[in-house]
Order: C-alpha cells, then sequence, then structure tokens
C-alpha cells in the first residue's frame, strides 16, 4: 500500500513538474507561443508572431503581431490560485498595413485600458481614438455576461467605417453612442442612446451602385433603450424629408429571446418619391402594425399585424381616392399561416389566405380579387372600359412544383381558366380583350385586340417539360399608345392579326408564328428556345410589301419593296443574319452581334434608292453600299462604290450646269466614291467624284441627321475650271453658294492659258494668286 502510494505520488509530482516547465519556464513558453501562433494564423488566416509570452505564477508579458498590421500588448499581475488579474491591454492598428488588407483608415487606431478582477466577475475599462471619435469604455462581465456598462463614443465619422471596409463614400455624417447601464442587485438596469445624422449623401453613387434615385434630404435616427434586468425596452425614430419610420414600443426579452414591436411608417407626399418609383405620384400612405419574432423558432415570426392606409393617391394615370389593406400572419413552429385583405376603388381582395412552411417550403394560397369597374382604368387605357373582373384561385406549391392549382378568372365576359393535378397542365385563354388587360397592370392600351389560346402541360418536371399550345389574336394596334412610345407617329387603325402555335418537348419550345399587318407581314418565324438554357434559334421571313406603310418610322415618305429573310439566335446575345435578294435592284447581306451591324448591298440601282428613301435624286447607277454601325454607341461608318454612273439633270446639278455653262449629265464618272461617318446627331461625308472632264470633292462635310441640316464644302473642277463652293440648306431644300473670288480666278487663269504666252505671264499668275 505504501508502495503504491510512493508511486501515486511520484506520477503527480511528474506531471506537476511538468505543468510547471511547460506552463512557467522559457522553455515551455516558447512552447506555448509556437502553438498559439498556429492556432491564429489557421483560425483567422493572417500571419501572426508572438513577439513576447512570457507566462509566470504572478505576471503575464504578451506581445502579438498580427501581419504588421495590428498589435495586442498585455502586460501586468495574475494570481493563479485566485484566478484573479490585474492587467494593462493596447491594441494598435495600423493605416497604412491595413490598406493592404482592403481595409482603409484615415488614422492609425489605438485603444488601450485595464481589465482587472477575477475570471468570473471582471471590469474592462479603455479609451482611445476609434473612427474620429474619442470612445470611452468601461464595463462590468459577471459570469461571462455584460452586467454594467458605461460607454461614451460620440461623433463616429460613417464614410471612416464605409472607407474601412473599401466602400465608397456614400453618406457622411456621424454617429453617437452613449451607454450608462449600471447594476442593481446584481441585476442590469439602465438605458443607452444611439444618434445617427448624415450631412451629405452622394446620389450619384446610389444612382451607379444600386440603381437608387432618391429624393434629396438628409436623415436623422434616434433610438434610445431602456434596460432592466432580462427586458430590453426601446422607441425609436427614422426621418427624412419624404419618409419617416417610428417604434413606441419595442420590447426584447433576453431570457426567451422573443422581440415585440410597433411601428409606424408614413410617406407624407408621394410627389417626392417620383424619381424612385419613375411615375408621376400624388397622395400620403401610412401604415401602421405589430410584429413578434422569436429568434429560437424556425419561423421566426411569431405574429404579424400590418394596416397600410393611402389616401387621393394618383399613380401611373390612375386615381385611387381610397386604399385599405389589412394582413395578419402567425407562426406555428416552421408554418406561417397568413391572412389579408384589400379594399380600393379600383380593386378588391376580400380574401387571400393560406400558409408557407419554412422547413418544407410548401405554399397554400386562396385568394379571391375583383375589379367592379373597369372604367376606373380609363386614364391608362386612354378610352372607356366597360365591365368588370373577378377572380378565384387556389394553389398549393412545394418549393417550384405545383402540386394542385385552379384558377377561374373573367376580364369583362373573356375568361382565363387554368387547372392542375400536380401532374399535368392545363389553360384556356377565350375571348380576352388585351387593352382591357394592359389597363388592370397600368399599362397603355398598346392594342385593341381579342386573345384566344389553349395549352396543355403533360409533365411539370421544368427541366424537361412536355406538351403543346397555340394561340390566336386580331385587332388594331393603339395608335396614341404607340406613339408616346416610339416618339413617332404611329398610323391609326393600323390592323394585325396573330397566329402562333408549338410542340413542348425536354423543356426545349418549337414555335410557328405568322404575323400580318397593314405595315409588314411576318410570314415566317419558325423555330425553338431552349428554356432550360436560355437559346433561340429561329429563321424568318418578312415581306415589307410597301415602304410607305413604313414612312412613319423614319418620318419621310418612303417607297419601294422587298423580302427580306435570315436568322434570329440567341446565346447570351443577339446573333442575326438578315438577306434580300432585291432591294432597290440590289442584294443585300446583312449580320447583327450584339450590337454590332454591318451591311452589304451589292449592285443596288442608285436612283431608285434614293428616291425610295425619299432623298435627293442626282445620281445614276449602280452602286455598292458598305454599313459598319453599333446600335449600343450609335456610330459607324458607311461608303458607296458609285462607279460609272452619271448625273441627273435636276435640281443643284441642273443650277451648277447652268452656272458653268457645261452640261455635267453627260459625263461617265470612272470614280465615285463616298465615306460617311455616322453618329447620333451628325453625318460627317466626304466624295470624290471623277470623269475625264469633271471632278467633284466635298471634304469633310456635315448633315445633321436631325434637322437635316447640310454644310457640304464643295469643290467643282470642269475642263480647266476651278470653282469653290458650299450646299447649304437642307436635304430636302439645298442650295449652293459659289465662292465668286474662285469664279474670277479660274476665268482669269483660263483667259491667261489661252492668250496670253508672251513672257510675263508667270508673274501675272503670282498676282492673281495673291489677289485671288
Amino acid at each position: 500500500m505504501k508502495k503504491a502510494l510512493y508511486i501515486i505520488g511520484v506520477v503527480l509530482a511528474v506531471i506537476l513538474i511538468a505543468l510547471y516547465v511547460i506552463l512557467f519556464t522559457s522553455f515551455g513558453n516558447k512552447i506555448v507561443a509556437s502553438y498559439a501562433e498556429d492556432k491564429i494564423r489557421t483560425l483567422s488566416g493572417l500571419d501572426a508572431n508572438l513577439s513576447t509570452f512570457k507566462l509566470r505564477f504572478s505576471s503575464l508579458d504578451v506581445a502579438l503581431d498580427i501581419a504588421n498590421m495590428a498589435q495586442l500588448k498585455v502586460e501586468g499581475n495574475l494570481s493563479l490560485f485566485s484566478l484573479g488579474f490585474d492587467l494593462n491591454y493596447l491594441l494598435s492598428l495600423d493605416k497604412n498595413y491595413a490598406q493592404k488588407m482592403s481595409l482603409n483608415l484615415k488614422d492609425n487606431l489605438n485603444f488601450g485600458g485595464k481589465i482587472a478582477g477575477k475570471a468570473s466577475d471582471f471590469n474592462v475599462s479603455g479609451n482611445g481614438a476609434l473612427f474620429g471619435s474619442n470612445v470611452a469604455l468601461n464595463a462590468r462581465l459577471l459570469d461571462y455576461s455584460p452586467l454594467e456598462l458605461k460607454l461614451s463614443a460620440n461623433g463616429i465619422k460613417i464614410e471612416e467605417l464605409l472607407s474601412l471596409l473599401s466602400k465608397p463614400s456614400y453618406v457622411k455624417g456621424n454617429i453617437n453612442i452613449n451607454a450608462d447601464i449600471a447594476a442593481k442587485d446584481l441585476k442590469p438596469e439602465g438605458n443607452a442612446f444611439i444618434n445617427l445624422a448624415t450631412n451629405s449623401i452622394n446620389y450619384d453613387l446610389l444612382q451607379r451602385d444600386f440603381n437608387l434615385s432618391l429624393p434629396q434630404s438628409n436623415l436623422s435616427s434616434n433610438i434610445t433603450i431602456f434596460m432592466k434586468d432580462q427586458d430590453i425596452n426601446a422607441k425609436s425614430e427614422t426621418l427624412t424629408s419624404y419618409i419617416s419610420l417610428k417604434t413606441d414600443k419595442t420590447h426584447f426579452n433576453l431570457a426567451n429571446s422573443v422581440l415585440d414591436t410597433d411601428y409606424t411608417l408614413l410617406v407624407p407626399d408621394l410627389s417626392k418619391l417620383e424619381k424612385l418609383i419613375g411615375s408621376k405620384a400624388s397622395g400620403n400612405l401610412n401604415l401602421d402594425g405589430n410584429a413578434s419574432i422569436d429568434l429560437n423558432s424556425l419561423s421566426l415570426l411569431q405574429e404579424l399585424q400590418a394596416k397600410l392606409i393611402g389616401k387621393d393617391i394618383k399613380f401611373a394615370n390612375l386615381n385611387l381616392n381610397s386604399f385599405h389593406l389589412n394582413a395578419n400572419a402567425k407562426g406555428e413552429g416552421s408554418k406561417i399561416n397568413y391572412n389579408a385583405n384589400l379594399k380600393s376603388n379600383l380593386a378588391n381582395v376580400p380574401k387571400l389566405q393560406g400558409f408557407y412552411d419554412m422547413k418544407t417550403q410548401e405554399l397554400s394560397l386562396d385568394t379571391e380579387a375583383k375589379i367592379d369597374d373597369l372604367n376606373e382604368f380609363k386614364s391608362i387605357a386612354g378610352q372607356s372600359l366597360q365591365g368588370s373582373v373577378s377572380l378565384n384561385a387556389s394553389a398549393n406549391l412545394l418549393g417550384s412544383v405545383i402540386k394542385s392549382l385552379k384558377a377561374d378568372a373573367n376580364v369583362a365576359g373573356g375568361t382565363i381558366n387554368a387547372s392542375s393535378n400536380g401532374k399535368s397542365l392545363d389553360l384556356s385563354i377565350n375571348k380576352l380583350d388585351l387593352s382591357k388587360v394592359l389597363a388592370i397592370v397600368a399599362q397603355p392600351s398598346y392594342v385593341n385586340a381579342n386573345l384566344d389560346a389553349k395549352a396543355h402541360l403533360s409533365s411539370l418536371d421544368f427541366s424537361k417539360l412536355n406538351g403543346s399550345y397555340e394561340a390566336k389574336s386580331s385587332g388594331t394596334f393603339g395608335a396614341k399608345a404607340l406613339s408616346a412610345m416610339l416618339g413617332k407617329t404611329f398610323p391609326a387603325n393600323t390592323q394585325f392579326n396573330l397566329d402562333l402555335k408549338g410542340d413542348i418537348k425536354d423543356s426545349i419550345a418549337g414555335f410557328d408564328l405568322v404575323f400580318k399587318s397593314d405595315l409588314a407581314n411576318l410570314e415566317s418565324f419558325k423555330g425553338s428556345f431552349d428554356l432550360n438554357k436560355m437559346l433561340l434559334s429561329s429563321t424568318f421571313k418578312l415581306n415589307a410589301y410597301d415602304f410607305s406603310k413604313l414612312g412613319f418610322l423614319a418620318e419621310r415618305k418612303l417607297s419601294g419593296k422587298a423580302v427580306f429573310t435570315g436568322n434570329l439566335d440567341f446565346d447570351k446575345s443577339i446573333k442575326a443574319n438578315i438577306n434580300s435578294e432585291n432591294l432597290y435592284q440590289g442584294k443585300l447581306s446583312a449580320s447583327l452581334i450584339n450590337n454590332a451591324f454591318k451591311a452589304n448591298i451589292a449592285g443596288v440601282d442608285f436612283s431608285s434608292m434614293m428616291k425610295g428613301l425619299d432623298l435627293p435624286d442626282y445620281y445614276e447607277g449602280k452602286a455598292s453600299v458598305d454599313v459598319d454601325y453599333n446600335l449600343a454607341s450609335s456610330s459607324g461608318n458607311a461608303s458607296a462604290n458609285l462607279n460609272n454612273g452619271k448625273l441627273k439633270n435636276v435640281g443643284l446639278v441642273k443650277t451648277v450646269s447652268t452656272l458653268t455653262k457645261s452640261d455635267l449629265t453627260k459625263d461617265s464618272f470612272s470614280e465615285a466614291k463616298v465615306n460617311a461617318k455616322l453618329s447620333a446627331n451628325q453625318i460627317g461625308l466626304n466624295l470624290n467624284m471623277k470623269s475625264p472632264r469633271v471632278s467633284i470633292a466635298i471634304n469633310n462635310g456635315t448633315i445633321n441627321s436631325k434637322t437635316s441640316t447640310l454644310n457640304l464644302p464643295l469643290t467643282l473642277g470642269v475642263d480647266k475650271a476651278s470653282f469653290k463652293g458650299t450646299i447649304k440648306g437642307t436635304s430636302a431644300n439645298p442650295s449652293i453658294n459659289i465662292d465668286l473670288g474662285s469664279v474670277l480666278k479660274s476665268a482669269a487663269d483660263k483667259f491667261i492659258d489661252d492668250k496670253v504666252k508672251e513672257k510675263g505671264a508667270k508673274e501675272l499668275n503670282k498676282f492673281l494668286d495673291k489677289l485671288f
């Protein structure tokens, strides 16, 4: 027995000696320091160096460097038997090294203070400069939970916080955080205040990065917090000039992690949000409600109540005189049950109810909706509307899979019926007035037509859809709405007829479309579209049987006709080929890849093309035209080869022939080329034409493509005479201004060449050059 006790005593002694060597000697400290460095590197992914690590029975001295960016120093006294400590600490962050880690700091960060007490009950105090604020902290932790807190952090710069995260300076302003929470009977009690105020907002950056067009207004927010034991109560108010959010009774229980709050959101004047919503608006909105959130529940939501009231609202040309929305939701485990109803002068939803399961992603929906008088939407449709709309629908979905569906809608006599048993789906649309449907979804009346359609899906697996569909529609285009959209005068009473049919196999939809109208006929548009890969492959045949019908698009009188064929594909970008065998007696070959449009018209009759495009018809002959144009930048180049053609005795040509007393129409131009530089508002023009007797040149001329204004410097050579001038006016009514000096100079040169051969002619020529 004594021997056994002796052995145990020796073992314990060895263990104690080993622990002492490992923990409290220089040799052991090196082992611990090396282990700690490896652990920090593994957890943070940053290089760590414990330059100092000295642990003794009664003291601790540690110096840690992280990636040459942050330094932590801790030194002071320890009491290992009572687990007590009295330590000083200093945390430093170098701004230059921090930038290498994509952390942008305006100044170095330094925060230091004291940690004193026992492991289960200690105080932390400190102060330092952080983000433009002189921060002071004094806290007590009991059983590793905060018990007391005194914090002063005023003037924290929002822009420095954004910079730290390498974000642009969207907002400039200050945040003030102050807390005074003391211990009463070992329970925390006190208050805290948080204040935020902006003094500058960069609206251009918000538009660029988030596509937000916010009204100009600074933001202020105040939060007041009252804490007593396990209960935290708060009030908050956030204000701008266009919206406010307020909570009066927010309560969070630390024991059960349940948050209860009320809320009021007020938009006093919707007109201030027109830039944000992209439409004219007026009126006001008021949202009130209560919410209860359980952080321990899978659904999070315990209960939600919301009431939205709108008054005298005008939006998208709609008058919403009254608007009342009531919504309620309640959580039960992973399931959220909901119900809502809407009352307004435009539409009513007396029933909207169901549930959503957060765990299984099951959604159940049962709803009724109706519009009593479609004429309430006449301001959008641009015409009087008669009839009413009703909808009854129920559905059950599991994720994105339809388990059951039944929907019946009546739109002023037109019907929509859809049903599914989870395995197949049938859709039927009969005599649906599209102008009324567009009005309901707040869109102008682009068409006045009825739609009939049928579809059957024999499988609902979206990766392998199978089925068939067909649709027919006929009516007229909405001239008023299309004129506003295009910025052109769309012809009134333009009729159209659409016939579409197709099959779906393994989620690839084949289609065959014929679209005929008073403007042009799309005689064939056939192909397939992969619904999963978003790939389009198609061919088309477009019969533009009368260009005069399309003149409104170019805002000029067009004439001619042509049939265009080709293909249209899409695989992340558009790719198209367009061909025509007889475009003004020429052959067109064109392509469109993304925004790059290239075209060649070979053997085109130049006179016919100019007449057809309602441009001055001064030249007859065959031409070859090349175009290279970028649709995105509205810029490009065009060139034309007009060799072996002749001028026509009309307009400016006739005027110039009279001035020069020479018939320019008898000359065949063996060399005739035009180059144009195209931009959004201007065409730069260079022209060079030569025959044995006549030369015509335009260098750096311009045509304003919006106003058709001309500025074309002209150099004309006829026989041995040379003239200069400028073509002005518009393409419809051009005029020419001849430089009188060039005319006199040319006449004098000719006289000298014909009559003056004696000595002195050379000197006279020099004199005339200086004179003219």
